[in-house]
């Protein structure tokens, strides 16, 4: 991970086996300060709290708050897209979404620590939207001027309206 800023200033202490102080999350692209974050980092920064529908049932998700991220690491005025990456998956967001609707990497849902099958130890979770779960880890958050043609959104699906209407 050369020629990223790190902000694992935190002592590192024992943490929940559902929540790896290793997994680390990126966030670089269109940024003046890019950065790489442990899942520690981000238990100690601001958390906030939405609510948000998973599998039918409102849940109450507390986290860190993306446009956070987003302004500790500076991204250019110009971005207009944030792509969240999650393994070999990911979904392309306006940013003006992921500002409007209260996008959280959700370290928590009810209190308790994500577990692993539960997308641990933080997931991206989108208050006030009708979205498909995308689940898993987020491990790395690129910020873009321009979208990339060769990314798909997964979270609303190939023939959803919303997927075709915003990949211009």
């Amino acid at each position: 991970m050369s020629g990223r800023s790190v902000l694992s200033y935190f002592r590192h202490e024992s943490m929940a086996e559902d929540r790896p102080p290793w997994h680390v999350v990126c966030v670089d692209g269109d940024v003046q300060r890019p950065l790489a974050v442990s899942a520690l980092d981000l238990s100690r920064f601001p958390q906030r709290e939405v609510v948000a529908v998973r599998a039918g049932t409102a849940l109450r998700w507390q986290g860190v708050d993306v446009r956070w991220l987003l302004t500790v690491s500076g991204s250019e005025p110009r971005a207009r897209f944030a792509i969240f990456h999650s393994g070999d998956r990911h979904i392309c967001l306006p940013l003006e979404q992921v500002s409007k609707e209260n996008a959280l990497l959700a370290l928590r849902a009810e209190g308790r620590w994500l577990a692993a099958e539960e997308g641990g130890p933080c997931r991206l979770v989108l208050q006030g939207s009708r979205w498909r779960d995308f689940g898993g880890p987020v491990d790395r958050i690129q910020v873009c001027v321009d979208r990339p043609v060769t990314v798909a959104t997964h979270l609303y699906g190939s023939d959803s309206p919303r997927a075709t209407a915003g990949a211009a």
